[in-house]
């Protein structure tokens, strides 16, 4: 649906990532690349730390950021479905 509905898609995109822009060019992109993978993991840690490539450390603490800017949303089942998607139909920055 959303592939057929790209202003759809765009204010979804806006809606649940936003915030990410707030955020310099490179960490933006970092906790982008950090929430794909953590969703992709289902939350789990070290799953995601192999997929990045970093240390579990470093991967709890770019989640505290994203914490940070995306409030509650890591928390909430339903607006992680929400990033997830948005994040399915969102190129990757750069």
């Amino acid at each position: 649906m959303l592939a057929a509905e790209p202003d759809l898609a765009a204010a979804l995109r806006e809606r649940a990532l936003g915030r990410l822009r707030a955020l310099p060019a490179g960490a933006a992109a970092r906790a982008e690349e950090t929430l794909r993978a953590w969703l992709d993991a289902h939350g789990d840690v070290a799953a995601t730390a192999a997929e990045l490539h970093v240390h579990p450390q470093t991967v709890r603490y770019r989640l505290a950021g994203l914490r940070d800017v995306l409030g509650g949303a890591l928390d909430d089942p339903a607006a992680r479905l929400e990033l997830a998607v948005a994040l399915r139909f969102t190129p990757r920055l750069p």
